[in-house]
């Protein structure tokens, strides 16, 4: 599939896989790749090789050599963790359209949700009860807001960052300030003092 920039990588999903009219095109646009796509790990499959075999239509099984044995061997603690560690991270990479889909889905909703709240406090006319209701309702519909947001921002720094950036420290900066995130009242200083 091509990345945002226009690189290509693999990709876990049949449905975002880059789709060509002949298998000609296909191997001409992998011939265009680094060296490390053209040496035999990524090759086009139809879509029905593809559905079949349950895989991304661009990587092919290895080939079983006669005279091959199976064996097992126990992993340390250290490379246990590892392979868990980079499962959990090829799921992610392999979910990040839809992780990001869906929360805009939900920052969208929420957005509206709020809105929605907004003009009945400005045109309704409530007792308090109703009022704190709508306040409660408006402050819940607030948080899964920032939470959206928050999400939104991280999957984007994740979406953009190329291979040859990571571990330069933007996404875990990114998560420290918005653990440590600071609000200035525009106008109404007056809500937000200490009694």
């Amino acid at each position: 599939m091509k990345r945002k920039g226009g690189r290509i990588c693999a990709t876990c999903d049949i449905n975002l896989a880059l789709q060509f009219e002949s298998k000609g095109l296909a191997i001409c646009e992998i011939n265009k790749l680094p060296a490390g796509y053209k040496n035999g790990r990524y090759a086009p499959k139809s879509m029905d090789e593809a559905t079949i075999a349950g895989k991304s239509p661009n990587i092919t099984a290895p080939a079983v050599k006669p005279n091959t044995y199976a064996f097992h061997m126990e992993d340390s603690e250290w490379l246990a963790e590892l392979k868990k560690n980079l499962v959990i991270t090829d799921k992610t990479m392999c979910n990040l359209k839809e992780m990001y889909s869906k929360v805009y889905g939900d920052l969208t909703a929420a957005s509206d949700e709020i809105d929605d709240l907004e003009h009945a406090i400005e045109f309704k006319t409530v007792n308090a009860a109703q009022g704190y209701q709508l306040m409660a309702e408006l402050k819940r519909a607030r948080r899964r807001r920032r939470e959206a947001k928050d999400a939104k921002l991280l999957l984007e720094i994740v979406m953009n960052t190329e291979t040859r950036e990571w571990g330069d420290g933007k996404l875990e900066t990114a998560i420290e300030q918005l653990g440590t995130r600071q609000f200035t009242p525009k106008v109404r200083n007056d809500l937000f003092e200490k009694n």
